[in-house]
């Protein structure tokens, strides 16, 4: 259970008006500091995931005729979002695969810009 203080409140409340959130919304980080040597952060920003994926299964078809060969592989990637505005945000990505024989098979990578329209959840 999280539990937020009053003046906690009035304080996210502000930043919210301040970052012209009409519906609410924020986002809670925790950090190095304070008196229990966590402290929590309110501050809008961007977020790093890192990603792992696993496939087995399918088959090619070449002119009709199925392989016997089942496909598998595993894929890594990371995604880097760096804000420029309540609306808007940059995405950089990428990918890297290898197939069953531990050979690179896939990379990529992209930029893309987000646009966020609506009051949100």
């Amino acid at each position: 259970m999280f539990q937020i203080s009053e003046n906690a409140g009035k304080l996210i409340k502000k930043m919210v008006v301040r970052n012209a959130i009409p519906d609410g919304g924020l986002r809670i980080g925790i950090k190095a500091g304070g008196c229990s040597g966590l402290s929590y952060t309110f501050a809008p920003g961007g977020w790093v995931s890192l990603n792992a994926g696993y496939f087995k299964g399918g088959r090619t078809t070449v002119d009709e005729v199925e392989s016997d060969i089942e496909l598998q592989g595993i894929r890594f990637g990371a995604t880097l979002v760096l804000p420029v505005n309540r609306y808007q945000s940059v995405k950089l990505y990428s990918i890297s695969g290898y197939n069953a024989h531990r050979e690179h098979d896939l990379q990529a990578f992209g930029i893309a810009w987000q646009y966020r329209w609506g009051g949100g959840f």
